[in-house]
């Protein structure tokens, strides 16, 4: 999931390219993108968790806090999140690409260029280093990217791996306990245990109850009431 960010002051710049940013969207809809708008950089500041928006579209001056200091702050917390900047002059364009800035826009900002420099984070995004998941299936060794998997499931000596395509890969008998088979998800911080047979993706999860949790594919999974604390509290870090 790609999540993009825009941030300016003014209401009329911030609806301009809102509108601009979902037109885009919609032409790469067969990737999953969602987008945010705020009018305050301190609102923006505190919504933004550790990998939780990818790229930022930022105005430069606003009276809150300035972009270039908003992205030097996350800067400071080793976070790489990608930036574009808008702005209707030009002095601080040495200060934005000090921060490596991937663009710098000025307003009002025409399509063609915001779609150009859009396309180029994309690709930086889809181009980001990926964890695989190796499984020896019944059909032979699989390689499956780890953000692909929905969700884990115990199956007697089985296990099940489901993906967000519908795709099933169940693997053979195992050796050793269910836990011990999927630890090198059980290391990625997205994933939680929500019941002794079913490890969950975070990312895809769209409800929670006392009982079970729902997902963003419709299926529900049971959720151990001893288990519930650390699920929510994963929960929330995560979004």
């Amino acid at each position: 999931m790609f999540r993009i960010a825009i941030c300016d002051d003014s209401e009329r710049d911030l609806r301009l390219n809102l509108d601009m940013v979902n037109k885009w969207k919609d032409d790469n809809s067969d990737s999953e993108i969602v987008v945010d708008a705020f009018h305050s950089p301190n609102d923006l500041l505190e919504s933004h968790t550790e990998d939780m928006y990818h790229l930022w579209i930022l105005d430069i001056v606003m009276p809150e806090r300035d972009g270039i200091s908003l992205a030097r702050e996350i800067r400071k917390k080793g976070d790489e999140t990608m930036v574009i900047y808008t702005s209707s002059t030009t002095e601080y364009a040495m200060d934005a690409f000090g921060i490596h800035a991937l663009g710098y826009l000025p307003k009002p900002v025409e399509y063609a260029e915001l779609k150009k420099t859009l396309d180029m984070t994309k690709t930086l995004y889809d181009a980001r280093p990926q964890k695989y998941m190796h499984i020896m299936s019944e059909e032979g060794p699989q390689k499956v990217p780890i953000m692909d998997i929905t969700y884990v499931e115990n199956i007697g000596r089985n296990v099940r791996y489901n993906l967000r395509s519908g795709r099933e890969i169940e693997a053979g008998r195992r050796n050793g306990t269910f836990e011990e088979v999927v630890a090198p998800l059980a290391d990625e911080k997205e994933f939680v245990q929500t019941h002794k047979s079913f490890f969950v993706n975070l990312k895809y999860i769209s409800r929670t109850s006392k009982t079970d949790v729902t997902l963003t594919t419709g299926e529900t999974i049971p959720l151990s009431r001893g288990l519930y604390d650390k699920l929510n509290q994963a929960f929330i870090k995560h979004f």
